[in-house]
């Protein structure tokens, strides 16, 4: 049986899940790194962290080191992960939740609307943020991941934390996947979200807002991958819908063979953020403008890459449907696709939902 040290690994550590029941587990302490070394590195799984608007600091010269190594890497199989992780007690933390701040996301959904009828944009992604009130300990951490690792359905579970304080989460949102085997890179174009319910599947596929928005992130994704000087072109599959536990989507594939984890690099930097977590068209200035609302500067890494790194292979999730926590607090970020025709409670439940998807997935008390 691995030599896995749960508490240390509670303590200091991070995990991906890379395929429907395999897992990527780092042990700290973490190093960290910049980007250009991970060629250094390569003999290491790494981990690759940055902050959602860091690649707006790239031209400040400031050295961004988004990359840690770790003291110890592993790859378990879910049942195994499952089963190191019953060597210790779990605890349902008792949260008590805040109300979120409406109207931090009303002055981002009325500066959107605002720039829809100048015509200087088509879709943005506003955010909202709820607060809880708890302490919380390594045996709460344990309760969330426990009930995250019983959960089968589509996507990936991750986390990271360090010194008390982290995020933890299960992602339906693929960036860049890329094995040297397999060759070929792949990304989604998720947007639109409908909760489950009867009906539900077919008016989420003639629901025109929906479509409208999802086809914004399928001309976002076209328009960067046609601009990377690679040897083949990206090859879009058909757009579907994801059926999730609690939500369902709007999903379209795409697929581009690459040769190198510095190639899977360029992808994920030219996609990010797609206009399903950014804005459309992407537009340098306005982005900037965006990310000066008093919550777009605290959401830190929500929506952010999120990747294990090998030497022949880059896992990279979007980090959405996450808890970040600290000692005394938690807190759970949303986002909704707003477009022309959104209407402003109706975004407000879609983000709410999302919320709630993620209380549910933890094993978290609901309002």
């Amino acid at each position: 049986m691995s030599d896995l040290n749960i508490k240390d690994f509670l303590t200091c550590g991070a995990f991906l899940q890379i395929g429907p029941d395999l897992f990527k587990i780092m042990v700290g302490p973490f190093t960290r790194h910049s980007l250009g070394e991970i060629g250094h590195l390569n003999d290491s799984t790494l981990l690759y962290s940055p902050n959602f608007w860091d690649f707006l600091d790239t031209a400040s010269g400031t050295p961004q080191k988004p990359v840690y190594s770790s003291a110890k890497s592993y790859t378990f199989d879910r049942e195994e992960f499952i089963y190191l992780l019953s060597k210790i007690e779990a605890k349902r933390p008792d949260i008590t939740w805040q109300v979120p701040n409406e109207t931090q996301f009303r002055t981002q959904f009325d500066w959107s609307q605002q720039n829809f009828i100048e015509q200087k944009l088509s879709k943005t992604v506003p955010i909202i943020r709820q607060h809880g009130e708890v302490l919380f300990l390594s045996e709460n951490l344990l309760w969330c991941m426990q009930n995250l690792l019983q959960n089968k359905n589509f996507g990936w579970s991750y986390g990271f934390f360090d010194n008390s304080s982290g995020m933890i989460g299960h992602t339906p949102e693929v960036l860049a996947q890329w094995t040297k085997t397999d060759r070929q890179l792949h990304t989604v174009a998720l947007a639109g979200t409908y909760t489950k319910a009867d009906e539900a599947y077919e008016k989420i596929l003639h629901d025109k807002k929906i479509q409208n928005e999802h086809q914004i992130v399928i001309d976002d994704i076209v328009d960067k991958l046609s601009a990377l000087n690679f040897k083949s072109k990206a090859i879009q599959g058909e757009t579907d819908v994801l059926e999730l536990r609690y939500l369902l989507h709007l999903m379209t594939e795409f697929q581009i063979e690459i040769d190198s984890v510095e190639q899977a690099f360029e992808v994920i930097n030219i996609l990010h953020p797609t206009s399903a977590m950014g804005l459309y068209p992407y537009d340098a200035a306005k982005l900037k403008e965006f990310s000066q609302f008093s919550l777009q500067k605290e959401r830190m890494s929500f929506a952010a890459p999120f990747a294990i790194v090998e030497k022949d292979a880059v896992y990279c999730v979007v980090a959405i449907r996450n808890m970040t926590f600290a000692k005394d607090k938690v807190q759970v970020f949303s986002g909704c696709g707003v477009t022309p025709e959104s209407k402003y409670e109706l975004e407000l439940t879609e983000s709410q939902n999302k919320r709630d998807s993620v209380k549910k997935m933890l094993g978290l008390n609901l309002d």
